[in-house]
């Protein structure tokens, strides 16, 4: 992997390239957390801090962050300061791939049972849920529209046949995207498939009622090889990027549409070698955060920040 670099800083020099990837500096304490689980599969905003999806059960834990603070205490508070929520679903077996706030609710999908559900954002406990609708998917549209009945039903052919052999979950993971990168009012997520002739796909989800969600397209990504495993994606709404973690490395890709997802040259990196992987990415605020499957061995964390400008 190359040698690691700047252990403990987080600077423009803590970045160099390896084979065209750049290799991240292992963050400083200051930005890094020790967490109520530390198999960890995802994060997303939430207010005052994090809300952290557990990889081993139904939960969300919610981590604060103070972004001026210069010691992990401070930053981030104690283990005793975070707050560890069960998420019931009345579903066995759950896997919660992704998820976010929306007004007074938190949204989770279920990758194994492909089901949307809201929670109460204050109490967590449950709403409302819905089963993702998956065999009305249809080719990306192009510029020139929508595509002609015979595309839409071959593709709905080999999706459906895809979709009966795909070992669970399924989903293993979304990302909201904004809502200016759409013309509707409706929600909608870029998810990973485990389908490799089709490993990326939108999911659009009612305004009126958003856990009423059906897969809408499936993408195309410009060179993306179907071998490799995509573990994490999020995007990064001031650049109109979608980031995608694929083994050790984070791949940057430029959204021009669904049909349209390009690579972008000079915007790939290496993850450090203290890190056990990437099992979730967030861009916010210019700032890069990832969590990991399991803790490392020498900051005990399972969550990892960059600043904005170091990465």
């Amino acid at each position: 992997m190359g040698e690691q670099i700047g252990f403990g800083k987080n600077d423009k020099k803590s970045v160099k390239s390896v084979s065209n990837r750049r290799l991240l500096a292992m963050p400083a304490a200051e930005w890094s957390a020790e967490t109520l689980n530390q198999v960890l599969r995802g994060v997303s905003s939430g207010p005052g801090g994090f809300l952290l999806l557990a990889g081993d059960k139904p939960e969300v834990i919610f981590l604060p962050f103070r972004e001026k603070a210069t010691s992990r205490d401070e930053r981030f508070g104690k283990l005793t300061d975070s707050k560890r929520f069960a998420l019931k679903t009345g579903v066995t077996d759950t896997i919660f791939v992704g998820g976010g706030l929306s007004g007074e609710k938190f949204f989770a999908l279920d990758g194994s049972s492909l089901i949307m559900h809201a929670f109460d954002s204050k109490t967590l406990d449950p709403i409302i849920s819905h089963s993702l609708v998956w065999d009305t998917v249809r080719p990306a549209s192009d510029a020139k529209g929508l595509a002609p009945k015979r595309e839409v039903a071959s593709i709905r052919s080999r999706w459906g046949d895809a979709w009966k052999k795909a070992k669970a979950p399924k989903i293993s993971a979304i990302s909201e995207m904004p809502s200016t990168w759409g013309k509707s009012a409706d929600k909608r997520f870029l998810a990973i498939t485990s389908m490799a002739q089709f490993p990326i796909a939108e999911i659009v989800c009612s305004s009126d009622e958003p856990t009423r969600c059906r897969i809408d397209q499936s993408c195309f990504v410009e060179g993306f090889d179907p071998k490799v495993q995509i573990t994490a994606l999020t995007v990064d709404p001031v650049r109109r990027e979608v980031l995608l973690g694929i083994d050790r490395a984070i791949y940057a890709y430029k959204y021009n549409s669904c049909f349209h997802i390009s690579a972008v040259k000079g915007r790939q990196w290496l993850i450090p070698d203290a890190i056990s992987g990437i099992s979730g990415l967030l861009v916010e605020n210019g700032r890069l955060w990832l969590t990991a499957p399991l803790r490392d061995g020498f900051l005990n964390a399972s969550l990892y920040g960059w600043p904005a400008g170091s990465w």
